[in-house]
């Protein structure tokens, strides 16, 4: 199971959305920003002004109209038309479509002939569920308010880095990338241990309700080495997790008596491994 997984979209609602989009982008240091709610928003769901550096040095700002879309299936190219039809009239320089599901097809298609005809325009490839997700997570504030409002469950926190977004490398250190997506937790790295109770059980009945279980001698031969190897397992995945932090602390502002804290953790992991290690020697 990925973090994209813990994400509950059928949780929030329209305006909830909406309010995660605009955390998001008010994160990213917009020099204005206006959350247009209720109707009458002219074709955006949000405004912004960012500034950014052009081809020949010189500051450029640049209007942003963000169309925001909280759908549970794919989004027709219906949803668009309002949003269309104000950015060909009021020539912003960038659209922005953000979707909490995906593009239909003929959605895609279409945005792509818009923006032929509108050359003047940039359309920015469209944030879906993925793209949404990421910039959520990389967010503390937008995060928090994920939390709030039951989109995230609240040990998120314990498996990021307090703030990912002035996440810094170097040249020097280990680079990771900014991707959760598919990082595994320590919750689900501990129900590994449920599956190795559950062999146990499954040995033990057979064993007492079977009798002679000479038709299950695979089975109970193969119980005890699964049961071994998942173990092992088990302590890799957290040695990794345990080596991710620490990375993560490396190239981060952390005091020394947390690296240190990080170092101990690493070591117990090492040892968890090691000691799995000889009992899984002997699987067949």
């Amino acid at each position: 199971m990925s973090i994209a997984e813990k994400f509950r979209w059928e949780e929030i609602d329209d305006e909830q959305f909406e309010e995660l989009v605009f955390t998001v982008l008010k994160s990213a240091n917009p020099q204005q920003i206006k959350w247009r709610k209720g109707p009458g928003d002219k074709g955006r769901d949000i405004q912004a002004q960012f500034r950014r550096q052009g081809a020949l040095g010189d500051e450029v700002n640049e209007t942003y109209f963000v169309e925001v879309k909280h759908y549970q299936g794919g989004v027709s190219p219906s949803a668009f038309e309002g949003s269309l039809a104000w950015a060909s009239a009021e020539q912003p320089q960038v659209l922005l479509i953000v979707v909490s599901s995906h593009l239909t097809t003929p959605c895609r298609d279409w945005l792509d002939i818009w923006q032929r005809n509108h050359p003047k325009i940039r359309v920015p490839s469209p944030w879906e569920r993925k793209e949404i997700e990421n910039e959520i997570l990389k967010s503390s504030v937008a995060r928090e308010l994920a939390i709030s409002f039951g989109l995230l469950p609240p040990f998120i926190q314990d498996l990021l880095p307090p703030n990912p977004e002035t996440f810094r490398t170097s040249q020097d250190e280990t680079r990771l990338a900014m991707e959760y997506r598919y990082w595994i937790t320590e919750e689900e790295v501990e129900k590994i241990g449920y599956v190795v109770e559950l062999l146990g059980r499954l040995e033990r009945i057979i064993v007492a309700e079977c009798g002679s279980h000479k038709y299950f001698e695979d089975v109970c031969l193969a119980v005890p080495n699964w049961s071994t190897f998942l173990i092992l397992l088990k302590s890799q995945l957290q040695l990794q997790i345990a080596i991710r932090d620490y990375l993560f602390a490396l190239n981060s502002d952390v005091h020394a008596d947390k690296m240190n804290s990080f170092v101990e953790k690493i070591k117990e992991c090492v040892e968890l491994v090691r000691q799995a290690g000889d009992a899984a020697y002997h699987i067949d």
